[in-house]
């Protein structure tokens, strides 16, 4: 523990006074205890008050309220006096007085009602070894977790569940993209979690938060581990960072699980989409079969879907796993999504012959998916596309490959979030081979490379916005929120850079198709 001073925050915020309530002096919480005593209804007036004490103060059954109340605020006057730090009540059965709520407030000393069963000398034992052995309290807490994880710590929301029950605290976990795998949604930001590269604590607000970055077999971390209290102090972080560190092993070996079984599964998917695309309506039994234990259906009515997904931060298998779950929450139950080398291709099966909108309707759900998608998933960018209807295992190929055309169209667009249909494609799909074409990437960066070496994000944004608005400075001004003389300063510039001159057609177009060639690739240099 970095502060070994204990203070009252830390002491109330301990399972044993769980139920206790607050009634006043909410001011001093953060004063250090140096001691704990007990003093008896009777020696009110006449026991010595240490500096820096905790009072427990047990009222009996016999004692009325009007008398109790009476005690209760000779001992905040004498507190105050003795610079005594807080006070707990045992045995209080009615509500505290107004006025006596607001001296504890006036003098600022912390004043607990603990619950009716729980007696005043454990307590008071309890307390003082927290204070003067604060890390025997906290190896106690750390034997109850490590006796839950032993019977209940294999999977990811039974250790979530262990350390929350232990520290009595809310416990999530999350991925880089920010989707909560366990848990709830926590408090405290998901980017200020996930920005954490090793075991730390810190405080946001009133809130205490421990997080925990766990490793994937990548060696880069895959899943943050956050414990949260509000109201809690140093003592209490410091045993969520060895909770933490305890939960350390079960975590990587969940991690470790999981990412090999979804491995083997990706490799498994793949063989088998790659043998129905190369058979098409002759694939055989075993394959079928296989098809069959794999949630894919082949005959029917098939709509291809394909998704282009990118981060900054790298993506990871929880991401993709997350979009299937928002694709089941708008109504599609696509098969399983399988990796390919530009994406993640699915399909969705009709036991029936489908209307002729049936693809764009599946594109309006698609597009409320994918919404929910970016809005919990803030820095995923992602396209999609929707293939045309086709029939039985032959048609898979055929409305795949549609789906693909479409989605490098849809990430041509440079937006965040973008679905096409391939029956609206219409002459966007002549330029396929040109954004699809390596040779072509590889002249698109060669043009470009003068501005990309710059690293002006602004002047190439500019410079894409200037050519998809036909040329206007006014309408790319509007539209960027900036002057429109500031449009035509920096495609001067651009044209210098580039040593070409925009008011060639066959120049501008150039240009335009190389921006949205590397738009499509996976090239470190994409502009956005």
């Amino acid at each position: 523990m970095r502060d070994e001073a204990v203070r009252f925050r830390d002491l109330q915020a301990l399972p044993t006074l769980n139920s206790a309530r607050l009634v006043g002096g909410g001011a001093g919480l953060d004063a250090v205890v140096r001691e704990v005593e007990i003093v008896e209804p009777e020696a009110v007036m006449t026991a010595e008050l240490p500096p820096a004490a905790l009072i427990v103060l047990p009222f009996g059954d016999t004692d009325g309220p009007i008398h109790q109340e009476h005690l209760l605020d000779l001992m905040l006057r004498r507190a105050h006096l003795a610079k005594v730090c807080a006070i707990i009540v045992t045995g209080h059965h009615s509500e505290i007085a107004t006025a006596t709520r607001r001296l504890a407030d006036k003098f600022a000393i912390p004043t607990l009602v603990a619950p009716d069963r729980l007696p005043a000398l454990p307590l008071a034992v309890h307390l003082r070894t927290v204070v003067h052995e604060p890390r025997v309290e906290q190896s106690r807490i750390l034997h109850a977790l490590t006796s839950r994880l032993r019977t209940h710590g294999e999977k990811l929301d039974q250790i979530v569940t262990c350390l929350a029950t232990t520290l009595d605290a809310a416990a999530t976990a999350c991925t880089a993209q920010g989707a909560v795998l366990s848990g709830g949604e926590p408090a405290t930001p998901v980017p200020d979690i996930v920005s954490s590269r090793t075991l730390c604590s810190f405080k946001t607000g009133d809130t205490s938060i421990a997080v925990l970055p766990v490793s994937g077999l990548a060696g880069s971390a895959a899943l943050w581990v956050a414990v949260e209290r509000a109201g809690a102090g140093a003592l209490w972080r410091g045993t969520a960072e060895l909770c933490l560190s305890v939960a350390h092993g079960p975590l990587l070996a969940w991690l470790a699980r999981e990412q090999l079984t979804a491995e083997r599964d990706a490799r498994l998917r793949g063989t088998l989409l790659a043998e129905i695309l190369e058979h098409g309506g002759a694939v055989t039994s075993a394959v079928a079969e296989q098809a069959a234990m794999a949630g894919w259906e082949l005959a029917g009515w098939h709509v291809g879907l394909h998704f282009r997904l990118s981060h900054s931060a790298g993506l990871s298998t929880f991401t993709v796993d997350t979009l299937a779950r928002e694709l089941a929450a708008a109504q599609l139950f696509p098969g399983p999504l399988v990796e390919r080398a530009d994406g993640w291709s699915t399909w969705i099966t009709s036991p029936q012959a489908v209307p002729a909108d049936h693809a764009h309707k599946v594109a309006g759900k698609l597009t409320r998916a994918l919404k929910a998608f970016r809005d919990r998933r803030s820095g995923v960018t992602v396209a999609a596309g929707v293939g045309s209807p086709q029939r039985d295992a032959s048609g898979i190929a055929t409305t795949l490959a549609e789906a693909r055309q479409a989605a490098v169209i849809a990430a041509s667009s440079g937006d965040g979030m973008a679905v096409r249909v391939v029956q609206d494609l219409g002459a966007s799909r002549l330029l396929l081979g040109w954004y699809s074409s390596s040779a072509f990437r590889d002249y698109a960066g060669q043009i470009l490379r003068p501005l990309l070496d710059t690293r002006d994000k602004d002047l190439i944004a500019t410079l894409e916005a200037y050519l998809d608005r036909s040329c206007s400075a006014m309408q790319t001004g509007r539209v960027l929120g900036i002057h429109r003389n500031t449009v035509s300063q920096r495609m001067a510039r651009a044209e210098k850079l580039l040593g070409l001159s925009l008011s060639q057609a066959d120049t501008r177009l150039a240009v335009q198709l190389a921006l949205r060639a590397l738009r499509t690739s996976d090239l470190p240099t994409r502009t956005r």
